[in-house]
This record gives structure tokens, sequence and C-alpha cells, in this order.
């Protein structure tokens, strides 16, 4: 079993699928998830297991910058959603800026041997130069 899988057994509960599940209730593939979340949450989870708490946070934060496109933004938030809706099987459909969601039911496993209750949220900040440009002209 990969890495990748491991982690995914260790948060996940099973895929909701099949012909008794309407479509709209159906959870994602583990194939469409992003590795980075599951290795942020299990970091995440593992730190609070090191530090004796009893509850994990996991915040994404979003910065909205010149330097960033608004496509990049609506795909990230996407695959965000994916996850949680994943890790919620399917009672969370979307995870709005300013909302922390959880508590999410993890299984003791090797990775973090106690039950810290996990919370995950998104914050943003938008720091885009709204002011106007002037527009290059070019002659010849």
């Amino acid at each position: 079993m990969s890495r990748a899988e491991a982690l995914a057994c260790a948060l996940l509960p099973p895929r909701r699928v099949g012909k008794a599940v309407r479509r709209a209730e159906r959870t994602p593939l583990l194939g469409t998830l992003r590795y980075q979340l599951f290795t942020a949450v299990a970091g995440t989870l593992a730190f609070a297991h090191q530090s004796n708490a009893k509850i994990a946070v996991f915040i994404i934060h979003e910065f909205v910058t010149d330097c960033t496109r608004d496509e990049d933004h609506k795909a990230n938030t996407f695959d965000l959603d994916a996850f949680v809706c994943r890790l919620s099987d399917g009672a969370i459909r979307e995870l709005r800026t300013g909302e922390i969601v959880g508590p999410f039911p993890v299984a003791e496993n090797s990775y973090w041997p106690s039950k810290p209750a996990l919370y995950i949220g998104k914050a943003a900040k938008n720091i885009r130069d709204t002011r106007a440009r002037p527009k290059v002209v070019r002659t010849a």
C-alpha cells in the first residue's frame, strides 16, 4: 500500500457510490483528491497528538494578489471542497471563507495514536491592487 493510500485509509470514510446512492450524494473518487491536503491534515493530526491536544485545527489561508489568477483560486476552492466533502462523507459540500467545520471523526492509527477532534477552516486575504492601471498603448 502506498503512503497516499495509507493516509486515505486513515482519514477517509469509504466512498459513497452505487446505484442506491443518488448522484448528488456521491462523494469524490480518491484519485481526484489532492495529496497535499492529505499530508497537511495528517501533519496537523500528528502535531496535535504530540502536543496532547484534544482538538486539531487545519486552516487554509488563501491570498489573492496581483500574482495569482482567479482561475487558480476557483480550482483550489473546488479541490478543497471535494476533500471536505469526502472527509465529511458527503455532509459538507462547500467550505466557505471564514468558516470552520467539524469535528470530523478520525480513527486512531500509527500516524496519530490518539483521536483529536479535527476541524477544517478557510481564511482569505485579498491584497490585489484594484486601482485602475493606465493602459499601455503601443505606437508603431
